[in-house]
């Protein structure tokens, strides 16, 4: 309610907040602390008050922090974004710009930050969200 209320207030600088602050200290945040910061911004996004191409790389990012519960909201909500912004079409501008992340993801050197977008990938894929070759490939290392 706050948000559509004040969203002239609000503006554009309350995501730009968040997402700097977990840019920049995610990692040495308490982990509650962390937590509820990334429901605000997922709040934030679910609202429209930001795009999406705002905070989807940033929480991708969020796999590489050792914190279960953390990314499990993260990939719940990634998925439930995806799913959301295609729900009334194929956005592909979106839809490639993610895919383009996430295969670059693919080679982390946090194995689970990996992991977790080869399971996004395929749940997109098993959904027929992203059925295409691109996407269909992913799992296959290039030679």
């Amino acid at each position: 309610a706050v948000g559509r209320t004040y969203r002239k207030e609000i503006g554009d600088q309350l995501p730009h907040d968040l997402i700097a602050l977990l840019e920049e200290h995610a990692s040495v945040l308490d982990p509650e602390f962390r937590l509820s910061v990334v429901k605000s911004l997922i709040a934030v996004r679910n609202r429209r008050l930001c795009e999406a191409f705002l905070v989807l790389p940033l929480f991708f990012q969020l796999f590489r922090i050792p914190d279960k519960k953390l990314r499990e909201l993260v990939y719940n909500h990634i998925l439930a974004d995806v799913r959301r912004i295609n729900r009334n079409g194929i956005n592909h501008k979106l839809n490639s710009a993610l895919q383009s992340f996430m295969f670059r993801m693919l080679k982390d050197d946090v194995f689970i930050a990996a992991k977790k977008s080869l399971e996004i990938i395929c749940e997109l894929y098993r959904r027929n969200m992203w059925a295409d070759p691109k996407s269909a490939n992913a799992p296959i290392p290039e030679p």
